[in-house]
């Protein structure tokens, strides 16, 4: 049998290890249970993220003063093939400025935090909206350049196999289809951050319709480029 002594040295310990198990469950809550769903800003982007957007950005820089210079000397050159590359370097061009300019503002100029919220759009408890609906604008601008250069080429490659096999066949010409299936896409664009402004969804909403329309697109460009790939062989 235990003495009375050990008993409470015992169940001071015990009580001692639980107290202490307490306070470290306390401390170790996320941001969001301390300040309701909102991220505490800054304290999510580390160091690596922060450096890692700004190489991306020098190197996108970089990217657009080679395309500019590209695109100058393109529209010296004459013949009928001047109008696609001249168009095939700006399309590089404006990728490069919109991803540049995306990646070497830091993310806290925008939001609060690097991890994506769910803004409502005139939220006046919430004037981030803004920032997150300036970056998402810049975000899929970027890509929607970066995604025309392919369907650019992938549309000429279909005039070039039209051509080929069907001779006297009537073609429309590569750039007006081109420019048509930009133009849905550019629509597409304008009703989403139509419809977040209209508080229809907030900005998550936004983000996952421009990743569902940008998925699609990568999605037919690779059965084209592989459809077309094999039929040039």
């Amino acid at each position: 049998k235990k003495s009375p002594k050990i008993m409470a040295v015992t169940e001071g310990v015990l009580s001692a290890v639980r107290s202490l198990a307490g306070d470290t469950a306390a401390d170790s809550s996320p941001a969001e249970e301390t300040n309701g769903t909102w991220p505490t800003a800054g304290s999510d982007e580390t160091s690596m993220e922060y450096w890692m957007d700004g190489l991306l950005g020098l190197a996108f820089l970089i990217t657009t003063l080679v395309s500019a210079k590209r695109m100058a000397w393109s529209r010296q050159q004459g013949g009928a093939e001047t109008t696609v590359v001249t168009a095939f370097y700006s399309l590089i061009l404006m990728t490069s400025i919109l991803r540049a300019i995306w990646f070497l503002i830091p993310n806290s100029v925008f939001v609060p935090s690097y991890v994506p919220v769910a803004y409502m759009a005139f939220d006046p408890d919430h004037p981030s909206w803004v920032g997150a609906f300036i970056s998402e604008m810049l975000l899929s601008a970027g890509s929607l350049c970066l995604f025309s250069i392919f369907i650019l080429i992938l549309v000429y490659w279909a005039d070039i196999l039209k051509k080929y096999f069907y001779p006297g066949a009537r073609r429309t010409k590569p750039m007006v289809t081109f420019l048509t299936l930009v133009g849905c896409l550019i629509l597409v664009e304008i009703l989403n951050a139509a419809f977040f402004l209209a508080q229809i969804y907030s900005s998550e909403g936004m983000i996952l319709v421009n990743a569902i329309m940008l998925s699609s697109v990568s999605i037919v460009c690779v059965c084209e480029i592989t459809i077309f790939s094999h039929r040039f062989r």
